[in-house]
């Protein structure tokens, strides 16, 4: 009996995202051109801004890429989002030919990781998902040391710099910033000279906190190790099924730098949650998870604030309100669900990560602490708790994952 035919193996995919400015196209320069051995394709916006050793991938001394074909250039649009059809469609095209041994993606300036990870459970043009063909290797982010905090505290709204995906793309820079930096499995801090030492430390410091899992690597020009960034397997899958940053333990650093975890079992009073959001927030970057309104007890609510600007918004139904027969398949993600049950009200609670510098971290948990429904108030109720007043915005009923939620809540806070 003859043995079944081997399936071609996996096409790994290594995704460079970052802000503009931040050094991506010398970091794919210097990966390219030094990749030695290897046939590596590569997608990209920008391709006049390649320089490439002996006049171009073909011939160059790396032997990165055998043809011309396996130089795709994608203009006017964005990965995550307009252009993810065309995307999909040309990895699946070159995971099919098989003569590459590995595909770097450089990303445009407004595009978030996550989006693009999620790419990979599309169906492509075959008929097969993408993930069947093709994997992400690695998840990339590029920072700019000079201006990276700088651009995090103005947190200009991207409308206004001119490079919003549309009317109604409501994102900051700091908004954007946060998304590449805390899903990337390796943050590449670039222009490292520009910045003294203690800065550089600070800001390493910073990122650590916002991302503790990933690797930090700093550097000038885009020069770095080719072992964290070529054929590294860093990335993990399970990680897309968490929308909370890591916690990176409980004491700050020598900048002062720390980030702890908020957590409680009774819902927000939605008047007084509204009201400090509101406030001013010393010390803190960085804040996010979900959190429970009294008033809205089927739906879960999702804030997201970087630097001096927070949105809220639904986040889907708390998976008490949904059947069991509903759930997930997969056993380990029902096991899963079912370990957020606690008490009386399922998976309902309050989950926030924050990160800041000279926080005080016991004022901070002590105002969320009075935003909880009292005991008086906990006798009401589901019932009576639809009563309270509740001044935020209706919430849409689903959304299909979190960079795609809407902003419909804005607050500017005071700068600490």
């Amino acid at each position: 009996m003859n043995n079944p035919a081997k399936s071609a193996p996996s096409l790994p995919v290594t995704i460079i995202s970052g802000f503009s400015g931040a050094g991506k196209t010398a970091l794919l320069n210097h990966l390219i051109n030094n990749a030695s051995g290897l046939r590596v394709g590569v997608i990209m916006n920008d391709m006049a801004a390649m320089k490439l050793k002996n006049g171009g991938l073909k011939n160059s001394a790396s032997a990165v890429a055998a043809a011309r074909s396996e130089l795709i250039e994608m203009n006017n649009g964005c990965i995550c989002c307009t252009l993810r059809e065309e995307f999909v469609a040309h990895i699946a095209t070159l995971a099919r030919k098989g003569d590459l041994d590995m595909l770097l993606v450089e990303a445009t300036a407004i595009s978030e990781p996550l989006p693009i990870a999620l790419c990979f459970e599309q169906l492509e043009p075959g008929g097969q998902l993408l993930g069947d063909v093709a994997h992400l290797d690695t998840l990339v982010t590029v920072v700019d040391a000079h201006h990276f905090l700088d651009d995090w505290d103005e947190a200009a709204p991207l409308r206004t710099l001119g490079v919003a995906l549309d009317e109604s793309d409501g994102r900051t820079v700091a908004d954007l910033l946060a998304e590449q930096v805390e899903v990337a499995n390796v943050i590449v801090v670039n222009k490292s000279d520009l910045v003294s030492a203690e800065s550089l430390e600070r800001l390493c410091s910073i990122l650590q906190n916002l991302n503790p899992e990933a690797e930090i690597v700093t550097t000038m020009f885009g020069v770095v190790s080719l072992d964290s960034m070529l054929l590294a397997e860093l990335f993990d899958p399970t990680r897309l099924s968490n929308v909370l940053p890591r916690e990176n333990g409980n004491s700050a650093d020598e900048f002062g730098v720390s980030s702890f975890v908020y957590r409680a079992r009774r819902p927000f009073h939605p008047e007084r949650l509204w009201e400090v959001l509101h406030s001013e927030w010393p010390g803190v970057l960085r804040s996010k998870g979900l959190f429970w309104l009294a008033s809205r007890m089927s739906e879960s609510g999702f804030w997201s604030q970087a630097g001096p600007v927070c949105s809220a918004e639904g986040a889907g139904r708390w998976w008490a309100t949904v059947p069991e027969t509903d759930w997930p398949e997969d056993e380990d993600l029902r096991g899963s669900i079912a370990g957020e049950f606690k008490g009386p009200f399922g998976d309902r609670r309050q989950e926030l990560v924050v990160v800041g510098i000279d926080m005080d971290r016991a004022a901070l948990r002590g105002r969320l602490d009075e935003c909880l429904l009292d005991d008086e108030e906990m006798k009401m109720g589901p019932m009576g708790w639809l009563h309270l007043n509740d001044p935020f915005p209706i919430w849409a009923n689903e959304h299909h994952d979190e960079p795609e939620l809407q902003v419909k809540l804005r607050r500017e806070l005071p700068r600490a």
